[in-house]
Parts: structure tokens; sequence; C-alpha cells
């Protein structure tokens, strides 16, 4: 009897045994499979991620290539506008809509540095106006528009005197009174007079009668004037002086002109 017990006692504790066994490896066979998911868990992230990166690059790379050739585009389309605006303007297709300028913008012209030479150069005229046959004996030292004879007076007036105001019929020479007052007046200003009586210039004699000078047109050998030069020239005040030389003569003569609203007229020669 008693081996049998001890036999089933034995069988009890092989079995407890096994059970144990069969807990362990059942526990060990738990841990090992969480251990196989975590693993696979991690190579499936690790997997997708780099899926992930890769279609992440191609869809940059892709992009990038379309932006570029976009840019590109727009350049070329700028250029092709740019081009293409040129050619309208050069044809003037802008001017044609633009309202017409019709105001004329003068632009200030600088002036000239009023010295001798400018002087001179703009304004020795009215020195040659004066130039008559005879001049150095007929002014002597000085003369004045209010003192000078009245037969210098005739001729400045007659050298002054424009030719169409001349007329030439036949061995006659004529010309109005009033057309040799104005060139006088031309010369030294409106309030100058004249006194209409006979006078001679380069050996023409001038006879006056009814409001007219007659003279023989023929030909006449002019007599010979003095050689002068202009030496300096200054405005003071409203009057322009010129210091003039004459060949033969020792000494400086001083014209003057004064100026009365946008002209010069003879006022006084001095030496």
């Amino acid at each position: 009897m008693a081996n049998k017990k001890d036999d089933i006692t034995k069988d009890k504790d092989v079995k407890k045994i096994l059970e144990e066994i069969d807990s362990q490896i059942n526990d060990k066979k738990k841990e090992m499979l969480e251990e196989l998911k975590k693993e696979m868990d991690k190579q499936i992230e690790i997997s997708a991620q780099k899926r992930v990166d890769l279609e992440a690059k191609k869809l940059i790379k892709g992009k990038t290539g379309k932006i570029i050739r976009r840019d590109f585009v727009i350049i070329i389309l700028i250029a092709i506008i740019g081009y293409l605006g040129y050619c309208l303007y050069d044809i003037g297709y802008f001017n044609k809509n633009l309202p017409v300028q019709t105001e004329v913008v003068e632009v200030p012209k600088q002036e000239e540095v009023k010295n001798s030479t400018y002087y001179i150069k703009n304004y020795s005229q009215l020195v040659e106006n004066i130039q008559v046959p005879n001049i150095v004996q007929e002014i002597q030292n000085s003369v004045s528009k209010d003192n000078m004879s009245n037969n210098l007076k005739l001729k400045i007036a007659y050298k002054n005197l424009e030719d169409s105001k001349k007329i030439s019929d036949g061995d006659v020479l004529t010309f109005d009174s009033s057309s040799l007052l104005e060139a006088f007046q031309s010369v030294c200003g409106e309030s100058a007079t004249l006194e209409n009586t006979v006078f001679e210039y380069d050996n023409l004699k001038f006879l006056y009668f009814n409001n007219t000078f007659i003279a023989e047109n023929s030909t006449v050998i002019g007599l010979e004037k003095a050689n002068y030069k202009i030496t300096n020239a200054y405005e003071t005040g409203n009057k322009l002086n010129f210091e003039v030389t004459y060949d033969g003569q020792v000494g400086v003569y001083k014209y003057t002109f004064e100026k009365s609203g946008s002209n010069y007229y003879f006022d006084k020669i001095e030496k």
C-alpha cells in the first residue's frame, strides 16, 4: 500500500514541475513575442520613415525643377514684352495718344561777358555811323549832338540814309527831306532836328528844293576817309563809351552814346 501512495505523490510532483516549466515557457514565449513585436514595430517605423524621406526628396526635387522652369519662362516672357515695348516705342506708337504740346520751352541763353571785346563786337557800328568824310576836321577836339554844325548833321544823316530811299533818274539823284531826317534821328534820337540846306558829301553837292534834295548823279571819286581803330569800350550807367584812335592823329577820341529804351544814340565826342 505504501508504495502505491508514494507513486501517486511522485506523479503529483512531476505534474507540478511540468506545469511550472510550461508556465515559465509560456512567460518566456510571451516576453519574446513582445520583444519581437517591438523590434518589428521599430523596423517598420524606420522603413516607413526612409520611405517618407525618399518621397519628400523626390517631391522637393520635382518642385524645385518646376520652380526653375517657371522662373525661366517668366524671364523669357519679360524679355519678349520688353522687346515688343521697345519696338512700339521706336515706331512712335505711344506718342500718338499723347496730347500735343504746343508751348515752346525756351532755354535761357547764357549772356556773354560784357567786357571791351563784347561791346566792340556788338556795338562798333555806332562809331562807324559817325565816320563821314573829313570827320577829324569836323569834330576838331570835341562835338556833341547839341552843338554840332548843321553841315555835319546833314553828312551823318546822308551816310545813314538807306539806299532804298534814294531815287536815281538818269543823271539826277534825289531823296525826300523826311527820309533824311529819319536817318539822322536813327543815329541821334527822335528829338534830333535838321535844317534843310545845301550840303556836300564825297564831292556830291546836294541842293534843296520843295522838300527834296537833288544832286547830279555822276561817277564820284570818294574822299579818302581817315582810318580809325577802337582800342577800348565800356559802359558807365546808361552810357556806352568807345576809345578811338585815328591814323596820323595824336591822342584818343572818346565817343559816347546814351541808351534810350533798347537803343543807343550819339551823345558826344571828346578828345
